[in-house]
């Protein structure tokens, strides 16, 4: 598919969106494959994970917890939290490049540091 863009303008999801490397990553650039999702309901209990896919993308039809939180964890083990809680599946209308809505700009996570989605 396109990651790094909006997938629910096509798919029927309710939440969606593409782990990247670089929170400046482009789109249909290489997403990271094998990445742990998880969105926490208002008492950080996990209540959907996710691997992502080949193409980095990640996405369920299941409703999120509302509001929700983030935790993204890399393949080896590197992991990240976003701590605004946030009430739209829609990673991609603020996850972007440039980013909106306060976001840092793509999902990201890069094995060798501990800077990431916010």
């Amino acid at each position: 598919m396109l990651p790094g863009q909006d997938c629910m303008a096509c798919h029927r999801f309710r939440a969606a969106g593409t782990v990247f490397a670089t929170r400046a990553a482009g789109c249909n650039g290489t997403g990271i494959a094998g990445a742990r999702v998880e969105l926490m309901d208002r008492t950080r209990v996990v209540r959907l994970a996710f691997v992502t896919n080949a193409a980095g993308s990640f996405f369920t039809r299941s409703a999120p917890p509302l509001p929700y939180t983030a935790r993204v964890t890399s393949p080896g083990g590197v992991v990240t939290e976003m701590t605004v809680p946030q009430f739209d599946g829609d990673c991609v209308h603020c996850h972007r490049w440039p980013p909106a809505g306060g976001a840092d700009g793509r999902i990201f996570i890069a094995a060798d540091t501990r800077a990431g989605a916010r």
